[in-house]
């Protein structure tokens, strides 16, 4: 892969990964699910599907912690997303102060995985090369 077109894929990937968390938002909002909104979702899925493969690096890459590292916000972005669409919901959490405590871990838990994730996935990697 030429040098500059890895960067790139990875930019497209967090970009994909972006819209796929917005969208559910602006999709809540609106009485018609079948939009540009949806459309661009969709893609975006696809697409962060498609790079996943791409840039999922082997088991030896040097690489691997950055991958990962970003993996992993990807994914307590997007759980986040799911217990504020589903749960938030059903136990009609929005716009109250019943939601405080959840954003503070939430927030607790995103500082720990920026600030710690990486130590720990190098050396986690560090352990396990061969």
């Amino acid at each position: 892969m030429p040098h500059l077109l890895k960067p790139a894929l990875f930019l497209l990937w967090n970009l994909a990964a972006g819209v796929i968390f917005l969208a559910p938002h602006q999709l809540a909002r609106t009485q018609e699910f079948f939009g540009v909104v949806a459309l661009l979702f969709l893609c975006c899925v696809a697409a962060y599907m498609l790079l996943f493969r791409i840039l999922k690096p082997q088991r030896t890459a040097a690489s691997r912690p950055w991958f990962l590292w970003a993996f992993g916000v990807h994914l307590i972005f997007w759980a986040e997303m799911v217990m504020e669409a589903g749960l938030f919901t059903i136990l009609n959490f929005h716009n109250t102060d019943a939601n405080d405590v959840y954003f503070m871990a939430f927030w607790l838990v995103l500082g720990i995985w920026l600030l710690g994730g990486w130590w720990w996935l190098k050396r986690r990697g560090s352990r396990h090369a061969p």
